[in-house]
C-alpha cells in the first residue's frame, strides 16, 4: 500500500509538467500508451470546450452587436 500511495503522490506532483513515466516502472507499454491517450483526450476535450465558448460568444455578438455598430448600420441603411 505504501508504494502505491507514494507512486500516486509522485504522479500528482507531476501534474501539468511534461510527461515523465519513468516513475511507473511496473507499468507495461500498453498501460503507458493508454495513459498518454487519456491525457491527449482530456486536452482535446478542453480545446473543444474553448472553441465552443468562442463560437457561442461570436454568435451572441453577431445577434446582438455592440451599440456603436447598430447605430452605424441604421445610418448606412
Amino acid at each position: 500500500m505504501t508504494s502505491s500511495r507514494t507512486s500516486s503522490n509522485q504522479v500528482n506532483e507531476n501534474a501539468g509538467k511534461p510527461e515523465d513515466y519513468s516513475i511507473l516502472p511496473a507499468w507495461g507499454e500498453k498501460e503507458i500508451s493508454e495513459l498518454k491517450l487519456n491525457h491527449c483526450l482530456i486536452n482535446l476535450s478542453h480545446k473543444v470546450n474553448d472553441l465552443q465558448e468562442i463560437i457561442y460568444r461570436l454568435n451572441k455578438t453577431i445577434q446582438n452587436p455592440p451599440f456603436e455598430k447598430r447605430v452605424r448600420v441604421k445610418e448606412a441603411g
